[in-house]
């Protein structure tokens, strides 16, 4: 057998990279994927579990059904799973109906968060910024907040994703602490949540 003949036979029985192995099954189920209405669907389900193939912290959020529907392939917030996500996306192959997103993108700073009977709107909310060895910190000033609110954590979290993009929440924020919002007279120096990507943007630091 000659040496060309042995290394394609190797290559066939060799097993290919998870990124491969990924973007194998995808290109097979990529019609399924755009059916993609709740998130709960088999579908769904398949789509979690071939990802947690490639690194087990990866997560998926789908754009509106449209001709080419977003699938965004997430860190979950957790940056030792970022190069997972960097490697899975530059590993797409073509795709007809699919555009593949690496990290949670930026949307509208406005953008409320529901958990449970809870509604936390960004609109009643204020931020200051501070230096943070190289990078930004930031206090989120929430209504009613006490110590220990963990729904009033986790909201802040999401809604400084979606105000920020996942990357740039993981790569040029520093500290982030929450705190109630004090009455008008010491709200000198705070900023309404909105303006926060601007504030972030104008700083120095890494950015995407």
């Amino acid at each position: 057998m000659k040496f060309g003949a042995i290394g394609a036979l190797l290559a066939v029985l060799a097993p290919s990279a998870p990124e491969q192995q990924f973007w194998a099954w995808f290109v097979g189920n990529e019609s399924r994927v755009r059916t993609i209405a709740s998130g709960h669907e088999p579908i769904a389900e398949e789509l979690a579990a071939q990802l947690s193939k490639v690194h087990p912290d990866l997560t998926w959020e789908v754009g509106p059904p449209a001709k080419e529907r977003e699938l965004i392939i997430s860190a979950g917030g957790i940056k030792e799973a970022f190069p997972a996500v960097k490697a899975l996306v530059a590993a797409k192959p073509p795709l007809s109906g699919s555009r593949i997103i690496a990290f949670r993108p930026r949307r509208a700073p406005s953008f409320t968060v529901e958990l449970g009977s809870r509604k936390f709107d960004p609109a009643s909310m204020w931020f200051r910024a501070d230096p943070d060895h190289g990078k930004v910190g930031i206090t989120v000033f929430v209504p009613g907040y006490v110590e220990g609110d963990d729904a009033a954590g986790q909201a802040v979290y999401l809604l400084l994703d979606n105000a920020l993009g996942e990357y740039d929440v993981e790569t040029r924020v520093g500290f982030i602490d929450i705190k109630a919002v004090p009455n008008a007279p010491e709200r000198q120096g705070l900023q309404p949540f909105v303006k926060l990507p601007a504030a972030v943007d104008g700083s120095q630091g890494p950015a995407h």
